[in-house]
């Protein structure tokens, strides 16, 4: 190797894990130009080693593209992932959490051979987001436990931009629909659900009583497409392809994995609304294998005669019908 070649060996590198953690049709001058605010002949210049990265260039490069600098001086080959802690306190920050589910999930309709295989310990956002009053209650509940929020559920959707929150859980739920599924769930997804609105109806924080019937009701409603979709293995009116298994044990994590020809992603769930993307290539084939396993010792309950999936649907609409009974009579 030669001088030349050895001065370029760790500027080559960085760019390959650069080509990696971008969608495969992504141009990588053009992203890199954009990056450190380049042209696009400048930009070919330095990935095929013409020109040298300045060190202020490859750093501006390692944080716009989520590589660690010092792993790549130490040759160590950083996890690709994306976690931005939002202020909670500050209702845009619900807002721009739907925005990125929105822009995900538009991204990942738009890419051939692209499928969902998710681990629900609680139900998916992708579920209710087509459900105003029970997306809204999530977001509620989570300012009311985390920041003694001291209005009513009917004070919060007054108080903030709900329609704005709405406007972008619609375009996620109307994505997910078109996305074909795998979906691992177990005999307590619900739970979580109706242990929250059991809790705020004990501690009066509705002013009216018809409002956590409006989001029984949409529980209900709910289970019935959910019914549907299984029993058909066609979810939503473009009868995208569905698959619904049955798990005996507690899974213990919601995990989205997006699967497609060009990249995969995966999202951890995070205290409840917020979650962890990672696109990291090690990473996303672990959590791969993980939910094959997983699947393989779960029940497939969709598109096929069994007796579990009236089982399991009857089960949880009589949890939903006594929570009803529970506000009705309290």
């Amino acid at each position: 190797m030669n001088n030349q070649e050895n001065k370029n060996v760790n500027q080559k590198r960085l760019f390959e894990l650069i080509q990696k953690g971008i969608p495969a049709n992504a141009s990588l001058a053009k992203e890199i130009a954009d990056a450190i605010d380049i042209g696009i002949d400048a930009a070919y210049r330095r990935i095929r080693g013409d020109k040298p990265l300045s060190l202020e260039e490859a750093i501006t490069l390692c944080n716009y593209f989520g590589i660690s600098f010092e792993k790549q001086l130490a040759h160590q080959e950083d996890m690709k992932f994306s976690f931005v802690p939002p202020n909670l306190e500050d209702i845009r920050s619900y807002v721009m959490y739907a925005q990125e589910l929105a822009r995900i999930t538009d991204k990942v309709n738009l890419l051939p051979g692209c499928e969902i295989i998710l681990s629900a310990a609680d139900i998916p956002t992708y579920h209710f987001s087509g459900y105003s009053e029970m997306t809204i209650f999530q977001s509620f509940s989570w300012h009311k436990n985390m920041y003694d929020y001291p209005g009513t559920f009917e004070d919060f959707n007054n108080d903030f931009n709900t329609q704005g929150i709405m406007d972008y859980c619609s375009k996620v739920y109307a994505n997910y629909l078109q996305i074909p599924s795998k979906e691992i769930w177990t005999e307590n997804t619900i739970d979580s659900m109706i242990k929250q609105i059991t809790y705020h109806v004990e501690m009066e924080h509705f002013k009216d009583r018809k409002v956590p019937l409006l989001i029984t009701d949409q529980l209900v409603e709910l289970f019935e497409s959910l019914h549907e979709w299984i029993k058909n293995g066609e979810k939503g009116k473009e009868k995208t392809p569905f698959k619904f298994y049955l798990n005996d044990i507690d899974i213990g994590n919601t995990l989205i994995f997006f699967n497609n020809e060009q990249q995969r992603r995966c999202i951890i769930r995070l205290f409840t609304i917020n979650g962890i993307n990672i696109i990291d290539e090690r990473f996303c084939f672990e959590v791969s294998h993980w939910l094959e396993r997983l699947i393989k010792r779960s029940m497939l309950i969709s598109g096929i005669a069994t007796i579990e999936r009236p089982r399991f649907i009857s089960a949880q609409k009589q949890k939903i019908l006594a929570l009803k009974g529970f506000i009705e009579s309290f």
